[in-house]
């Protein structure tokens, strides 16, 4: 993760892959095009999370946020690559946004057009957490 931030890499809508960064894609004029994120290198958040539980733990997790919910069973302490939905952004079990628990009360994240790659401290409520490691 560290790598990603110090690379400054952007959000990318429909960017990245289990292998890295890619080029984002058009959302139809929704709020990736507008920050030009279809032209950028980059992650969004599911293929972020899927990246880097892959380069982690050599697990290959679903591509979606919504696939990623379902795939992930529930966990109630965060442990290290345990995936992180907002309960805010979860509508009848379809999740639209994940981070990832890096660990020591860390997450890395794809904030959303416009953004960059960051981390920042798990928030201590309002959240899910799946867990996708044994």
């Amino acid at each position: 993760v560290a790598e990603l931030i110090g690379l400054r890499t952007p959000y990318a809508w429909g960017g990245g892959k289990i292998t890295g960064p890619s080029r984002g894609m058009s959302d139809a004029g929704g709020p990736a095009d507008r920050a030009g994120d279809f032209n950028k290198i980059g992650f969004d958040a599911g293929s972020l999370e899927q990246y880097l539980i892959f380069r982690a733990f050599q697990i290959e997790i679903p591509r979606t946020p919504s696939d990623q919910f379902r795939f992930g069973r529930p966990a109630t302490e965060p442990q290290a690559g345990d995936l992180v939905f907002f309960d805010d952004r979860i509508v009848a079990g379809w999740a639209e946004y994940v981070a990832t628990y890096l660990g020591r009360g860390c997450i890395a994240e794809a904030g959303g057009p416009g953004r960059l790659i960051s981390m920042r401290a798990l928030p201590a409520t309002g959240i899910q957490l799946r867990r996708v490691v044994s």
